[in-house]
């Protein structure tokens, strides 16, 4: 998988999938448990954090792919903190033995990307990946299987790091991850909205140094601002409608 290319000569950014270390050491895997390759199979949300001090500093991407029972990656889509966005093409595979652990080839291949160590959880829907590539950098992607979507990473609690914002596509519940880094310092449930309702943005629309979030109806049209302090809402705002087959692509 190449990434570093994207930056420099336009090239597809190309993400796989994990989750946070901390909760996957809050979860004790049974004796009993069994992993196989298909578990693996399936589509994974996910978002990344990476970091390369001589080059281009840190960085976020959240993506949607696909794995085959194989461990195939067959292909999905990615946007990042820069602007970018495309197709995820396949290539990449994994492999996971009987106790959950998870890699990829070792080292990656030049411009690419790999996963020296990794972590299926008992449940089989969250996986913790270790990120490196052959131009340096290093980082951790983390992401949930099946039913839900990461939005832009935004500040919720005013630390000055970007937290995650989750999405869950089945129930419509809603999900902010306080980070400090790599490390999850918290969470807040925020309340829940109709499964036709997207999370599409994140950002300070009144003014207040809060960000705010920006939902799209997919069956609709219908445009909402949720104004924001921190996890607490404190109004909303209608905006004009748009045809469906518009998408919103800003802010990020």
């Amino acid at each position: 998988m190449k990434r570093r290319s994207l930056t420099k000569n336009g090239m597809i950014l190309l993400l796989m999938v994990g989750f946070m270390a901390a909760l996957l050491l809050a979860r004790a895997t049974p004796a009993s448990a069994a992993f196989s390759q298909s578990d693996l199979a399936g589509t994974w949300y996910l978002v990344e954090t990476a970091d390369n001090p001589t080059s281009n500093g840190p960085f976020w991407s959240w993506a949607t792919v696909t794995v085959d029972a194989t461990g195939a990656i067959t292909g999905g889509t990615f946007t990042n903190s820069m602007n970018e966005s495309g197709q995820i093409p396949s290539g990449l595979s994994l492999t996971i033995d009987a106790n959950g652990l998870v890699s990829s080839p070792m080292p990656p291949p030049p411009g690419g990307i790999g996963f020296p160590h990794g972590k299926l959880d008992p449940s089989k829907t969250i996986l913790t990946l270790a990120v490196t590539e052959s131009e340096g950098d290093v980082g951790l992607m983390i992401g949930i299987k099946g039913g839900g979507t990461v939005s832009v990473p935004a500040d919720f609690n005013a630390d000055g790091k970007p937290d995650i914002l989750w999405r869950n596509t089945t129930t419509g519940a809603n999900v902010v991850w306080f980070m400090d880094g790599t490390t999850i310092t918290g969470a807040a449930d925020l309340p829940g909205a109709p499964v036709v309702w997207s999370i599409v943005g994140t950002a300070d629309f009144n003014g207040d140094t809060h960000p705010d979030i920006l939902w799209r109806n997919t069956t609709t049209g219908a445009n909402v601002v949720w104004f924001m302090d921190g996890t607490t809402i404190t109004g909303a705002a209608d905006l004009p409608g748009a045809p469906i087959e518009w998408t919103i692509v800003g802010p990020k």
